[in-house]
């Protein structure tokens, strides 16, 4: 019975201290998220590196792309169930025909505190409400 109470003991640690895996990384590496509603509003797609989108990375927790004009990057981090935090978000500051919207993004992220992936899509909610659905 100690034996294999200490096999338990044993197995019981080995898994435990196995590496985590976080949801992220089902996003993909490199795989291009782009922004196809935001705040209930469907985003125009131009199919060019201009459409607002996201990159992760999930090893490094850092995520890059495009808020519909300049680009961007920053970090974020997972926490329990499907919170995401999003740190410091570093932007070029190219002058661009769509300020508004652009403003719009960068203004909407640190907002996010839950995702979801349903359908294909990666949904980035505040509470009850999606931020932006992305494909």
């Amino acid at each position: 019975m100690k034996k294999l109470l200490g096999v338990i003991l044993v197995m019981s640690i080995v898994i435990g201290c196995g590496k985590k895996v976080y949801p992220d990384v089902n996003w993909g590496n490199n795989k291009k998220w782009v922004i196809t509603e935001m705040n209930g509003v469907p985003i125009q797609q131009s199919g060019t590196d201009k459409d607002a989108h996201f990159v992760f990375d999930p090893e490094t927790k850092r995520f890059g792309g495009s808020s519909g004009c300049n680009r961007m990057s920053g970090f974020y981090t997972i926490e329990k169930k499907n919170n995401i935090k999003f740190g410091e978000i570093a932007s070029t500051k190219m002058a661009c025909p769509d300020l508004a919207f652009e403003q719009a993004v960068l203004k909407a992220i640190p907002t996010i505190t839950q995702f979801t992936v349903e359908n294909n899509q990666l949904l980035f909610w505040n509470n009850n409400t999606i931020v932006f659905r992305l494909r």
